[in-house]
């Protein structure tokens, strides 16, 4: 007769816990911290994920994973390469909002050119656990309106303001934050 063991409990029984416990050792921890953020919502701590890993299915990625692409350059820029970073970190919208960020929060934030660069300047450490809790959930934020605002002009067409991405971006932050956060971590206004 066949049988099943199940190995990462201690009583072999199976869980959904202990199964995501399991992959977020294997993939998480690759290249920076586990983004398991419960201020987040789940399809913004993916996104985190696949930042982390350089899965963004930018021009530039999804050319080196086989695809045709005509034109590989941003959807603002024109005249750079559509990389993960690039979009995220130096396109000029991006600076913009970046910018928009550093004045808003009254922090001094440096320009960064990727991920990793942004993730060794955020885990040398802030004033408290709190306020470094709130800064990895503006800078995801912003992060994550900036690859949404790509994909609307991209495949939608549109057109946003950049004070408009900012906005969405406050508007999103105190959203989170009021619904989704257990702890006091609170934005001024």
């Amino acid at each position: 007769m066949d049988s099943f063991e199940w190995s990462l409990s201690k009583d072999d029984e199976y869980s959904v816990s202990d199964t995501r416990k399991h992959s977020d050792s294997i993939y998480l921890s690759v290249n920076g911290p586990a983004t398991r953020c419960r201020i987040l919502p789940r399809k913004v701590n993916d996104f985190v994920w696949q930042v982390a890993l350089n899965r963004l299915p930018s021009r530039l990625t999804l050319s080196t994973r086989g695809l045709e692409i005509e034109f590989f350059g941003c959807v603002s820029c024109n005249g750079q390469v559509e990389s993960m970073d690039h979009i995220l970190f130096e396109c000029s919208v991006a600076l913009d909002l970046w910018l928009k960020v550093r004045v808003w929060c009254n922090i001094m934030i440096p320009e960064f050119h990727g991920w990793n660069e942004w993730l060794e300047w955020f885990d040398v450490g802030h004033t408290s656990t709190t306020s470094k809790d709130a800064l990895f959930v503006i800078v995801v934020c912003l992060m994550w309106h900036l690859w949404q605002w790509r994909n609307d002009v991209m495949l939608n067409f549109k057109k946003m303001k950049k004070d408009y991405i900012f906005d969405s971006i406050c508007l999103f932050l105190f959203n989170w934050l009021d619904s989704r956060s257990k702890c006091n971590v609170k934005l001024n206004d």
